[in-house]
């Protein structure tokens, strides 16, 4: 390697790594700031005291219908940031347990005034909207939950199928154990390093050659799924007839990148790669991604083949320890 692509290489990196830490600060500073606005509205009054929100129930009982409805939609974004895993890992706990419950008392006292989710209320930009109604229908929890469960299995589906595939490598290879415990289940791998940014990270899967490290970001998607020359996903699901748009997992997979890079140290080399579970999906525009994109079944090949060998027994190992020694939620 020629000096000045060394030294293009290490600026990049350097660059991305600034970009990251960029990315936690505005996370931190949105935190601090919704933490500081939901504190001042309900003051935390020690362990188990809980909020006063006569307040707001007098608020809600009052409003009409388009201010219940904006209510409620408020209240959910609430319940969905304070329930999120940057929040769960960054937040104290007895002010995290004071917000839950303030939460849970405020949708008690929704649920006593009855609303629900339902598609025959439409917002004024004509997309479904969270409507009022009298009689008892499943609250915002029950398909929320749902949601969660019925996307989470289809995931989860394609991850097992691709940990069988990586079970099937030489002894050479170490993929890393999911023995952590996770948002819906206890089989996942979530690595955090403090004294980089003050963020844990779900990993699919990690494998550990004498190549490097094969970061591996799993997508179960049926259909047709295209790529176009900018990068852009779009996906068309089985059974329908129009395009959506859809989420190149590009900035995931940077954020998980450079988590590991601190972790394993500069020189190790990561191999980043989306690997698509589903036997039945079509790709159109494969060479468009900017990251490497490899069928389940041709998974085990892409690895084995993967570049000549570079780190002995003795330095995968030690990669093995740290990644190891990184997880959290064990």
């Amino acid at each position: 390697m020629t000096s000045a692509r060394k030294e293009k290489e290490v600026n990049e990196r350097n660059r991305q790594i600034v970009l990251i830490r960029e990315y936690f600060d505005n996370r931190r500073e949105v935190y601090e700031a919704r933490l500081a606005k939901f504190l001042k509205m309900y003051p935390y009054n020690g362990p188990g005291k809980g909020a006063d929100l006569r307040r707001f129930e007098l608020a809600v009982r009052g409003a009409g219908l388009h201010q219940k409805n904006a209510i409620l939609q408020a209240f959910q974004k609430e319940k969905d940031y304070w329930n999120s895993v940057y929040v769960i890992n960054n937040c104290n706990c007895n002010i995290h347990a004071h917000i839950i419950a303030t939460l849970c008392s405020m949708e008690t006292i929704l649920t006593g005034i009855s609303y629900l989710y339902f598609n025959s209320v439409v917002s004024d930009d004509n997309q479904p909207a969270v409507g009022w109604h009298t009689s008892k229908k499943p609250t915002t929890s029950d398909l929320n939950t749902k949601t969660s469960a019925d996307n989470n299995h289809w995931g989860r589906a394609g991850e097992e199928a691709v940990d069988y595939v990586l079970k099937w490598l030489p002894d050479l290879y170490c993929v890393i154990e999911k023995d952590c415990h996770g948002k819906y289940d206890d089989h996942v791998i979530i690595l955090e390093n403090d004294s980089f940014v003050d963020e844990s990270q779900e990993f699919d899967h990690l494998v550990v050659g004498s190549q490097g490290i094969f970061n591996i970001e799993t997508k179960n998607y049926a259909g047709k799924l295209a790529i176009d020359q900018n990068g852009n996903w779009f996906r068309l699901k089985k059974g329908e007839k129009e395009w959506v748009a859809e989420e190149n997992p590009a900035q995931q997979l940077f954020r998980h990148h450079v988590l590991l890079q601190s972790i394993v140290g500069d020189g190790v080399p990561i191999i980043d790669v989306i690997c698509m579970a589903h036997p039945n999906l079509m790709i159109i525009g494969q060479g468009n991604s900017i990251i490497p994109m490899v069928k389940k079944d041709l998974l085990a090949d892409f690895i084995v083949n993967y570049k000549p060998a570079r780190l002995t027994k003795e330095e995968i190992a030690d990669i093995c320890y740290k990644i190891n020694a990184s997880k959290v939620n064990k």
